[in-house]
């Protein structure tokens, strides 16, 4: 007598070896290398974009008159800087500028630029900052040809120029003796950008020429 088995109702039906849903294995192994191969590109190019510097300062230009040149010097890594200096007088303008040029493969936003230091409630000079709306503008502040700053952008092997106009003020706030001084400088500029239009960055650009404002003891002062 024979008796003949059948699956219940429900159950899952049983595949030749080799013949089952390719999904029980884990997929196809060259799927798997193309999304493994995917994913570590999007995070090397993540990390390209975070760490993206491409910015250069072009050269640089000063006016303002009574600005003493104080000569060329070389800094410990081999750049070359100029410096001058202003003595300070209350109320006295002087500008300077560079060319802001992009030297990568990305587009960049820039959405800010000030000098180093000049924040400071005890700084020596109150600083705005000017850009060039057409090629050819170098200042002054205030001249056909500039604009206040505002964010623009910069592709691939763009340049905008940018000015900065200090005042100098803030000489009350200093209590200095016959033969004293206080010297502040102005070297180099804290600029914020976006990559990508999105991803925000940060870098520090160095000025060809270094300004110095020379607050000496008995200077008039309102």
């Amino acid at each position: 007598m024979q008796v003949e088995t059948r699956p219940s109702e429900g159950s899952p039906a049983h595949s030749p070896p080799g013949h089952g849903d390719p999904r029980a294995g884990g997929g196809h192994p060259w799927r798997r290398a193309i999304a493994i191969t995917l994913a570590a590109l999007v995070i090397a190019f993540g990390v390209y974009v975070a760490r993206y510097m491409p910015l250069l300062p072009a050269n640089g230009v000063a006016g303002g008159q009574g600005r003493t040149d104080l000569g060329s010097f070389e800094s410990p890594g081999g750049e070359t800087f100029g410096v001058g200096s202003y003595a300070y007088q209350d109320g006295k303008t002087f500008y300077f500028g560079f060319g802001l040029h992009n030297n990568g493969p990305l587009p960049i936003t820039v959405t800010g630029i000030h000098t180093q230091g000049v924040t400071s409630s005890s700084s020596l000079t109150r600083e705005t900052v000017w850009m060039a709306d057409k090629d050819g503008w170098y200042g002054p502040p205030g001249s056909a040809g500039g604009r206040p700053f505002h964010s623009f952008s910069l592709g691939k092997g763009d340049e905008r120029w940018i000015v900065f106009s200090e005042r100098m003020v803030n000489c009350s706030k200093y209590d200095l003796g016959a033969g004293a001084s206080s010297t502040q400088t102005l070297a180099r500029a804290d600029v914020s950008y976006r990559v990508l239009g999105f991803v925000p960055r940060h870098a520090v650009m160095p000025y060809d020429e270094t300004t110095q404002v020379i607050l000496s003891g008995g200077t008039p002062c309102p």
